[in-house]
């Protein structure tokens, strides 16, 4: 507990902006699970007669276009790429590169933190989306990777002969201790000042059971679903409420949620050739 107590004073003297924590109490109103349950409504995406409908790739921002980080890579293959976004001007950018967009219906924040909070809503929650349900599989990507879809196939197999539900690679350089994620995250702003949250949330878990020192740390860039599996709905909604609970490093909350569950996969670490 002392290592958790002495990571709120880490830096304090060089950060002089505050952050309104009412303010933020506020605005995770409007992204609670059963509100988005209602607001999210079917888009009219259609699946054409040639579109592998087993698997599909998707990806998602949140926020201004100044603030963009899609790296555009032309997709050549026939399987359906989405890009969902609440930026109008970032979908209109995305489908010159052959992504299917979707305007999620959301208002567009100045805050990074709050738009990483909205950028959760999609990387989390695919269920919610129907053009995506319509598919065995999906391919959730960070906006800044590049994907082989060849590698989808085998991720399927990985799947199945785990009896898993969603595959997420292990982290490269980070191991065995919750606490080297957060500590590598105080080195970035928007985790930051949120980490009396994530400090609070991590001592509920605790008090709960769970435990710092694990086998494997997680990174959230890429996650295949098996969105057939029995246990993707409650994982997924699972995982966003532990976001809610402990800020917008998702991958300290999924590496804690990891621990109740035995229907996760490691994917390869390499994505592309």
């Amino acid at each position: 507990m002392g290592l958790l107590k002495d990571f709120q004073n880490y830096r304090r003297n060089k950060r002089n902006k505050k952050f309104d924590v009412a303010e933020i109490e506020v605005f995770l109103k409007s992204i609670e699970l059963e509100q988005l349950k209602k607001n999210i409504v079917s888009s009219d995406l259609i699946l054409s007669a040639e579109v592998n409908n087993k698997f599909a790739v998707y990806s998602t921002y949140c926020g201004p276009t100044i603030n963009r980080t899609f790296k555009g890579k032309q997709i050549k293959s026939n399987v359906k790429h989405y890009f969902i976004s609440n930026n109008k001007e970032i979908l209109a950018s995305v489908t010159k590169f052959g992504w299917t967009p979707f305007y999620l219906n959301i208002p567009i924040y100045d805050n990074v933190v709050f738009s990483a909070y909205q950028s959760k809503v999609a990387k989390a929650l695919p269920h919610l989306f129907q053009f995506l349900e319509q598919h065995e599989y999906t391919m959730y990507l960070d906006d800044k990777l590049h994907f082989d879809d060849n590698l989808l196939s085998s991720f399927e197999v990985l799947l199945a002969s785990n009896n898993a539900a969603l595959g997420v690679r292990e982290h490269d350089f980070l191991h065995s201790n919750v606490l080297a994620e957060f500590a590598e995250s105080m080195l970035q702003k928007r985790y930051y000042v949120l980490k009396d949250r994530t400090i609070s949330y991590l001592n509920a878990q605790l008090s709960k059971g769970h435990s710092l020192k694990i086998e494997k740390l997680y990174r959230t860039g890429a996650i295949f679903r098996n969105m057939k599996h029995i246990k993707i709905r409650e994982i997924n909604e699972a995982w966003f409420q532990n976001i809610i609970d402990c800020g917008i490093n998702c991958q300290i909350s999924f590496d804690v949620l990891a621990q109740s569950y035995r229907d996760i996969a490691s994917l390869p670490n390499k994505l592309h050739e």
